[in-house]
């Protein structure tokens, strides 16, 4: 279940990325490559997210970042 605050962007400002690490998820970038596929493998681990109540703690294990 989606709640009225989930938001899923593909535009990132690396300064407000880098004061919340754990409320994103850190990808490559896509822009101008008709071929990537970034997202696509993230799919698996998006879906883990779907039942969490709190993804931050699943983030930060994933991409070991500090816990908050």
């Amino acid at each position: 279940m989606v709640n009225d605050d989930t938001e899923i962007s593909d535009v990132c400002s690396c300064q407000v990325y880098k004061l919340h690490v754990n409320n994103g998820i850190p990808i490559e970038s896509w822009f101008d490559d008709p071929s990537d596929s970034a997202l696509i493998s993230l799919l698996p681990f998006l879906e883990k997210l779907v039942d969490v109540d709190d993804v931050r703690p699943v983030i930060a294990e994933k991409f070991g970042n500090k816990k908050d």
